[in-house]
C-alpha cells in the first residue's frame, strides 16, 4: 500500500466507525470486542491483530515496536518502511489522543502536513 492508500483506508475506517477501540479505562486496542479497530488495527489481519493485542506492546507501544517484533512478513513488507511507519503512528495518535468528533479535522491537518490528498474525507460530514 502507498501512503495515500493507507491514509484513505484508515481515514474512512475511523470516520465510519466513529468510536474509539478502547476499553472502559480508556486503553486503546488494535481490535476490541471484535467489532472495533484502531487506526492501525484496521490494517491488520485478524491473526496479526490478535498477536498485537496479546502482547505487552499493545497499550504502551508504537507501530514501530509492533513492526519490529512482528512475525508477519506481510506487515513488515507492506507497512514497515520509515515513511509508512511514521504515517501509521500519526494515524494511531489521531485515534488515541483525539475524540471522534474531531477526527475529520485532525485527519485533514495530517493530510496537508504529509502532502496527501484529502479526497477520502469529502464524503464525511463535519461533526
Amino acid at each position: 500500500m502507498t501512503e495515500q492508500e493507507i491514509f484513505d483506508k484508515v481515514a474512512k475506517h475511523l470516520l465510519t466507525q466513529k468510536e474509539k477501540s478502547s476499553d472502559l479505562k480508556g486503553d486503546c486496542y488494535y481490535r476490541y470486542e471484535s467489532r472495533l479497530s484502531c487506526a492501525a488495527g484496521c490494517l491488520l489481519t485478524d491473526a496479526e491483530a490478535k498477536i498485537a493485542d496479546d502482547s505487552t506492546i499493545n497499550v504502551i507501544g508504537t507501530w514501530r515496536e509492533v513492526i519490529s517484533t512482528s512475525p508477519s512478513q506481510r506487515m513488515i513488507i507492506e507497512f514497515g518502511g520509515l515513511e509508512k511507519t511514521d504515517l501509521i503512528t500519526r494515524l494511531q495518535l489521531v485515534h488515541d489522543n483525539h475524540e471522534p468528533s474531531s477526527w475529520k479535522r485532525v485527519l485533514e491537518n495530517l493530510a496537508i502536513e504529509k502532502g496527501l490528498s484529502r479526497d477520502a474525507l469529502k464524503e464525511f460530514q463535519d461533526a
